[in-house]
């Protein structure tokens, strides 16, 4: 991959393996370039795992356990992570912070279809129209796309930058310009392949 000099690599791979791709890439092979990560990286271990080889990287989230979006669900994000970590110890993951919104989303299935009948809780969650909750959502309702019904969420994509005082790697929202908190900057490492 290194001699391939790629601007960028985006790979589709769960923590256990992403961190240390990333930490082999930059320490061990010296590949100088932005990694950008799924989505059900976004969890404290990946930050920890990662360290400072994962300054300057990009990770795709719609749930964060150090960053939310301004806006209308900031402080159900900030209250769900504070009631969390007083209850289990650490912060949620986006995949908890997904299946916890999901039982609520269950629930209201089926108090809208009036009955356990699975074609009628399936239609029901077809139809789900309710205020967003913990994650943002396109349009501040939950609703799922009608061909594949998949969630509406707004997703963002966070840099991940490396406090050399405190030791911690933390994300900032970059992309989409509505959610953004700070600009995307290439880092000085950063070794971009030919034109």
């Amino acid at each position: 991959m290194k001699a391939a000099s790629p601007d960028a690599v985006y790979s589709a791979a769960f923590l256990n393996e992403q961190a240390p791709m990333i930490t082999q890439a930059r320490r061990d092979v010296g590949l100088d370039t932005i990694f950008l990560v799924v989505e059900c990286n976004d969890d404290p271990d990946y930050y920890t795992s990662l360290g400072s080889f994962g300054d300057g990287s990009i990770i795709e989230s719609h749930f964060g356990p150090y960053t939310a979006p301004n806006g209308t669900v900031a402080d159900n994000a900030v209250a769900f992570k504070g009631a969390y970590q007083a209850r289990w110890g650490g912060l949620p993951t986006m995949m908890g912070a997904t299946t916890y919104e999901g039982v609520y989303i269950a629930a209201n299935a089926v108090e809208q279809a009036g009955t356990l009948d699975k074609a009628e809780v399936r239609a029901a969650l077809a139809a789900t129209r309710m205020p967003e909750f913990i994650q943002s959502m396109q349009g501040g309702m939950i609703s799922f796309s009608p061909d594949a019904r998949e969630a509406q969420f707004n997703l963002y994509m966070a840099q991940l930058a490396w406090n050399d005082t405190a030791k911690t790697l933390r994300p900032t929202i970059v992309w989409p310009s509505d959610l953004q908190q700070a600009d995307f900057v290439l880092p000085d490492w950063y070794r971009p392949g030919p034109p």
